[in-house]
């Protein structure tokens, strides 16, 4: 039997912690997704432009529901149900612009491995698929314009970065690449794969917009401000660094199949 290209991506991302799925938006979308990521990342004042050189908007169904439709990128959402199962939700989503010369990031995994912090699984990690992270490129992503730094294979290791005393979270790997893709596309990863921001060596903006995806039965509360298990893990120290739910107003105006995706994860009303 032929196998289809959702299968040639599941295989990819499951051998190599990665991939690029091609055609997430159209180019008859990309610029008013583009140009709504740029401007909420600009409205966000918890977040600085020259701080970094990256412009950064979390809680992003919270300011605005342009980009909502592509959760549900037939190409996409084929990828995260045939890794994740036919019930994923969504954890989380972010607008980013990366500026010339912003600065290189270090490698780390994402949550639930992100083991900087308190709200992270011990290790070793199962060896399974929990969590999965994707980036729609607006822009390309190039070695030019700053395209993710990963290790193939990495997501198998069992660990992340921090775990391992003496080792520079900050210095290149030998078996790294850097992803190339054209805009419209996403990078999706395994979140246990490490990865790394990359420098924007161009005169334009990278303009990307992270969204993550779980699987119904993943109790991610821990990253959730406010919530008891936050408060548990992280301590009652002001940190805020964690995500909103979603505001009750704006999950009722959102289409029947998109609120499928944030059932889970709608404030609670007083």
């Amino acid at each position: 039997m032929k196998r289809s290209q959702t299968d040639k991506y599941a295989e990819q991302i499951r051998r190599d912690g990665y991939c690029v799925v091609e055609g997430v938006i159209g180019a008859d979308d990309l610029d008013r997704v583009r140009d709504d990521a740029v401007r909420v990342a600009h409205q966000d004042k918890r977040y600085q432009p020259e701080l970094g050189g990256i412009a950064v908007a979390q809680d992003l169904i919270n300011s605005s529901q342009v980009f909502a439709p592509f959760l549900l990128s037939p190409p996409l959402i084929a990828v995260i149900k045939a890794l994740l199962g036919p019930l994923p939700r969504a954890n989380s989503a972010s607008a980013l612009v990366s500026y010339r010369g912003n600065q290189q990031g270090n490698w780390h995994t994402d949550w639930p491995y992100s083991d900087e912090f308190s709200d992270f699984m011990p290790t070793p990690y199962p060896d399974m698929t929990m969590h999965v992270s994707t980036l729609w490129m607006l822009t390309p992503f190039n070695s030019v314009t700053g395209g993710t730094r990963i290790i193939p294979g990495s997501h198998r290791w069992g660990d992340g970065p921090h775990c391992r005393g003496g080792f520079d979270s900050f210095s290149l790997h030998p078996d790294e690449v850097q992803v190339e893709g054209e805009a419209g596309s996403a990078l999706v990863w395994d979140t246990r794969a490490w990865h790394a921001i990359a420098s924007n060596l161009s005169d334009e903006p990278r303009v990307a917009i992270a969204a993550r995806y779980e699987p119904w039965w993943l109790n991610s509360n821990a990253q959730v401000n406010g919530t008891p298990e936050r408060i548990s893990m992280m301590g009652e120290n002001g940190r805020t660094d964690g995500f909103a739910r979603v505001k009750t107003e704006v999950f009722e105006a959102l289409p029947e199949d998109i609120k499928s995706l944030f059932v889970n994860n709608v404030e609670i009303g007083e």
